[in-house]
Formats: C-alpha cells, sequence, structure tokens
C-alpha cells in the first residue's frame, strides 16, 4: 500500500485521542491506533501548519469547500473515531471510518492490508475477515491483538 502520506495520517492520529469505548467496557484496552477526533476543525487548522493544501487534499483528510479547505466529512461522521491503517512495516496508509476511509475507498478494500487485520485472517481457521456495523464493534474486534504501536 503506498504510505507517502503516512506523516498527514501519522499527524491527524497525534491531533486525535484516544478512542474511549463505552463505560461498561472502559476495562478493555483500545488499540493505540484507534483514535477519535475532538475538535475536527481545529486540528485543520494545525494541518494546514504542517501540511501544504495539496497534500492534504491528495490525502484525503481534506476537501475543497467555498474556496477553501474543508475537514473530510467522513472524520466528522455519526459514528466517531477512526483508525489508522498501517502496512507490515508499520506505516499509515489510510484512515479507516465508520463512513469510509479518508481515501474514498471502501474500508473493506483496504483493511485486509492492515497489519492488525493481517494477522487476525492469519489466526482465524478459516481466514475469515468480519464486517462490523459500527466503530466499537470494529475498536472491540482489535482488543486482545498486539498494540499497533511500531
Amino acid at each position: 500500500m503506498p504510505t507517502q502520506y503516512a506523516p498527514v495520517y501519522d499527524a491527524v492520529a497525534a491531533l486525535g485521542g484516544a478512542y474511549a469505548p463505552p463505560p461498561d467496557w472502559s476495562w478493555l484496552h483500545v488499540d493505540a491506533d484507534c483514535r477519535l477526533l475532538g475538535d475536527p476543525v481545529a486540528a485543520l487548522a494545525r494541518l494546514t501548519e504542517q501540511f501544504s493544501a495539496a497534500d492534504l487534499l491528495a490525502s484525503g483528510i481534506a476537501r475543497q469547500a467555498d474556496g477553501g479547505l474543508a475537514i473530510n466529512p467522513v472524520l466528522t461522521a455519526e459514528d466517531p473515531g477512526f483508525i489508522v491503517l498501517r502496512n507490515a512495516n508499520g506505516a499509515a496508509f489510510d484512515i479507516m471510518t465508520a463512513a469510509g476511509c479518508v481515501s474514498d475507498a471502501p474500508p473493506i478494500f483496504k483493511i485486509h492490508h492492515d497489519r492488525v487485520a493481517q494477522r487476525g485472517i492469519e489466526a482465524s481457521a478459516g481466514r475469515l475477515l468480519y464486517a462490523t456495523f459500527s466503530m466499537f464493534d470494529t475498536v472491540r474486534g482489535t482488543l486482545g491483538s498486539e498494540d499497533r504501536s511500531p
């Protein structure tokens, strides 16, 4: 998977906070690449200080809107949270949300390239990949996996 925008995706992750499961699940460890973007507008402002508009647009983090930049709507979806997808070497190659990936690719076409997902697929008897209906279900599915930190 191409990783030319890994620095942008890593910066988005750094601007986000840790994904917090619902209170009944608060005792579970959540993977470090499962994040929440508390203030997307402020995050975009910080990102524009670090990266060119061209890189923010090409990475999918921003969209053109009213003559300027706006945060990609998938990062402000009703179901909060995102997962930084990383290849086998730990380089970020996309960001997945409940509303889709910032690259506009359907998550199902990207997730199987993610290193944690690959380990899960390899560990399953039938080499299965499950779809979920919410970001929390996806995050919960990473619980018990190795930490994604490089």
